[in-house]
């Protein structure tokens, strides 16, 4: 549920709130991924998302801190909240970051969780920073956070961008908090060939310019590449990763983000088990909402959509969600053959698909996109 200001003044809670404040906010998936916390937690709680625009967030404050029992913050406002908080965490402060706001006793008090969202996730995936050479494309507020992480995490780190004077700034800010910081600027086209770890802390490659990529290439000793973006769940940065090279997008960054919000908020520890299960419905209402984004553009590469849904599909070795199974129609480019037909092993060189989905229909296990994959025609397939 997304309300605009008026629909936030007039709002009566009926049970504990919780809400997102952004702008613009309408493609957020934070209420979903929230309920599912809640409802892993056993809480019953009320989450939506907040239009505020940002000449209006200190009004949006002050009605929060009446309405709600705590907050969570994107562009526009993780910096601008500052000023009306009565405390901030140390690490946020350090970051010039809030995300996450706990309203207690009277007081507002701000976090940044997107740090250990990060930081999960790498522990997740079993990878280790320390004493390694680590690349960060970008300079903003979430490279600000993974160059932070890593620094204090003992790794060496490479900021690369396209303006090398905003690395060289937040280079020096991070040197200012972390004095024995071994962090650097470095041009794209000379990074190392020892460089271990990629991580993309910019917005390219996000959908809708899926296909552009902030390097050209990837490092040849690269054994981890990280991109902070979800949408598409295969980024371009990725598809530069050899098979070899282990990869993740920013979907378990951000549940990870959230459980720690809701942790500060409750005291709720959530365990392996739940945040695997949340991860994969989210994959799950991801790959539905990317293929209800294409649809709505009718036709789309056929190898781009396979991958995007194999790599949902692989998050587990068996997913089970509410999305609906999608019959995969090939439209054929020859004019004869005019009626469409069903996807299948016996298939030629399809053109492009439509997508239509079915309703109540078991989705696809890792099994059954294994074999659809194999009968996939290679043409533009990465192999």
């Amino acid at each position: 549920m997304i309300l605009t200001m008026d629909e936030f003044r007039k709002y009566v809670p009926k049970k504990p709130t919780f809400a997102l404040f952004g702008h613009p906010i309408a493609h957020t998936m934070s209420p979903e991924l929230h309920s599912k916390l809640f409802r892993a937690s056993g809480k019953d709680c009320e989450y939506f998302a907040v239009d505020v625009p940002p000449e209006d967030l200190e009004e949006a404050m002050r009605i929060a801190s009446q309405k709600c029992g705590g907050l969570n913050l994107t562009i526009p406002h993780k910096k601008a909240v500052f000023q009306y908080l009565d405390a901030v965490d140390e690490t946020a402060k350090n970051l010039g970051s809030v995300n996450t706001v706990f309203f207690h006793d009277g007081t507002s008090v701000g976090y940044n969780t997107d740090i250990l969202g990060f930081s999960g996730s790498l522990e997740f995936d079993g990878i280790s920073v320390e004493n390694k050479t680590a690349v960060v494309c970008g300079y903003g507020g979430v490279a600000r956070v993974i160059c932070y992480h890593l620094a204090n995490a003992g790794a060496h780190v490479l900021i690369t961008g396209r303006n090398l004077t905003k690395a060289k700034a937040l280079r020096n800010d991070i040197r200012s908090y972390l004095p024995q910081a071994s962090i650097n600027i470095m041009p794209a086209t000379q990074l190392p060939r020892a460089t271990a770890i990629v991580v993309n802390g910019t917005p390219l490659g996000m959908y809708p310019n899926e296909h552009v990529s902030p390097l050209e290439k990837l490092p040849i000793g690269t054994e981890y590449v990280f991109d902070t973006i979800y949408n598409p769940p295969e980024t371009a940065l990725m598809k530069l990763a050899p098979r070899s090279v282990k990869t993740r997008d920013g979907l378990l960054m951000l549940v990870l983000q959230a459980a720690y919000a809701q942790t500060i908020w409750f005291g709720t520890q959530f365990d392996s088990a739940d945040l695997t299960r949340i991860l994969r419905l989210l994959s799950g209402d991801m790959a539905k909402s990317v293929c209800t984004m294409y649809t709505a553009s009718k036709t789309l590469c056929c190898a781009d959509l396979w991958a995007a849904a194999k790599r949902r599909l692989a998050e587990s070795s068996r997913v089970r969600c509410s999305m609906s199974l999608l019959i995969w129609t090939i439209i054929w480019k020859n004019e004869r053959a005019k009626k469409s037909r069903i996807f299948s092993q016996k298939s030629a060189n399809p053109v492009s698909v439509t997508l239509r989905p079915i309703a109540h229909v078991r989705f696809p296990t890792v099994s059954d996109v294994s074999l659809l994959w194999a009968a996939v025609p290679s043409c533009g397939r990465r192999t």
